[in-house]
This record gives structure tokens, sequence and C-alpha cells, in this order.
């Protein structure tokens, strides 16, 4: 497995969850800002680890 392919997968799976997560909870925008902040925060996370 590449590094191009690893990544394609991590971006495949990272989008999987956060539509899973904006399926759950797709009440208020508030939220919806508080998901998507931490997402961010959780994917930058995953990609310095690399």
């Amino acid at each position: 497995m590449d590094f191009d392919d690893f990544n394609f997968r991590i971006i495949s799976l990272n989008t999987w969850f956060y539509n899973l997560l904006l399926k759950q909870h797709s009440e208020t925008a508030q939220f919806q800002h508080k998901i998507l902040h931490n997402y961010a925060r959780f994917f930058l996370q995953m990609i310095i680890r690399l």
C-alpha cells in the first residue's frame, strides 16, 4: 500500500465518519459548527501524525 492509497483511505474514512455525525446531529446549526470544528482538529492531528 503506497502513501497516496493510504491518504485516500484516511480521507474516505473521515468523510464517512463526518457524514455519519452530520446525520445523527442535524438539529442545530450551532451543534454542526461544533462538530465541524472538532472534526477539523481531529483530521489535522491525524495528518500531523503521518
